[in-house]
């Protein structure tokens, strides 16, 4: 037998007047809206041509749960999204650098364009010390030609900036602070240190910086309360949130306790109350028990 319970009507005008606001609030995020999000999102777990020890378990998962991320903002902050997803077969150096043109072909000023990089990564001396990413084809008897350099990016992605496109570059491999922006206009969200190693993990399934920005993404950190997440929140929601994940669970690679600072790199004329989501989701925080380092 159901039970009805009459509510004062004080109640009933309060629960509409709060369902009204809310429903206003998402509709005036979704109207007016004229600016695009743009996203390349690249993860490299197997490199066939590269020994088995060298082969990773979570970057193609990585690209893929950034790339829900940026879907579910369709409608809200921004009138559309436009991304590829490039993993593993999918991610070789023609692919990864002809997706980056497509961005560059489609953006227009005004619009966001995230690049993410997911796998192996770091500064090679070879190539006077530039940062460099590993693609799935990544050849060790022809590095030179089968890596992805910092040059690639910058030459790409200072175009867009040159047209007042906001360019964010996310970074989860080793040694991403190495990453060199010069006066590119490029914003750099980094996993690490140019000193330090990225890792990921067996149980959360993602990098520690993936997951740690995935939650910031998702809302976690919105610390004014606004529904908004400006990259000045998410380089402060990281800065504590990585290190908290690393020194939680005191893991040791190579004999010695992992460490992994997170950096954020942004140009002159800061960006830092740029809104890169809106919403919020609660994501839960499962157990963890070892890494991986990249």
């Amino acid at each position: 037998m159901k039970t009805f319970i009459r509510l004062p009507k004080t109640m009933l005008i309060a629960a509409a007047v709060v369902a009204l606001m809310t429903g206003a609030t998402a509709q005036a995020r979704a109207e007016g809206k004229t600016s695009d999000l743009h996203y390349v999102a690249v993860g490299v777990s197997k490199m066939p041509l590269m020994p088995q020890n060298h082969q990773l378990r979570y970057p193609h998962k990585d690209a893929k749960d950034l790339a829900k991320v940026w879907e579910a903002q369709k409608g809200k902050l921004y009138a559309n999204v436009h991304g590829e997803t490039l993993t593993d077969e999918t991610a070789k150096l023609a692919d990864i650098l002809a997706a980056l043109d497509r961005m560059v072909a489609n953006a227009k000023t005004g619009d966001t364009a995230v690049v993410s990089l997911a796998g192996h990564g770091g500064k090679v001396a070879f190539l006077n010390n530039q940062w460099i990413f590993e693609p799935s084809d990544v050849d060790p008897r022809n590095a030179t030609a089968t890596l992805l350099t910092e040059k690639h990016l910058r030459d790409r992605l200072s175009q867009l900036t040159a047209r007042s496109v906001t360019v964010i570059l996310v970074l989860d491999t080793c040694q991403a602070g190495a990453f060199s922006t010069g006066d590119s206009g490029i914003v750099v969200l980094g996993g690490c240190t140019a000193t330090q190693s990225s890792a990921d993990h067996n149980t959360i399934a993602n990098g520690y910086f993936t997951f740690a920005l995935i939650e910031a993404l998702n809302g976690k950190a919105d610390a004014n309360g606004d529904g908004e997440i400006t990259l000045e929140e998410i380089q402060a929601f990281v800065a504590v949130r990585v290190p908290e994940l690393t020194k939680l669970y005191a893991v040791t690679i190579n004999g010695s306790r992992h460490e992994q600072t997170p950096v954020c790199f942004l140009p002159a004329g800061s960006l830092s109350g740029k809104p890169l989501t809106c919403g919020t989701v609660t994501v839960q925080m499962p157990g963890i028990n070892m890494d991986r380092v990249r």
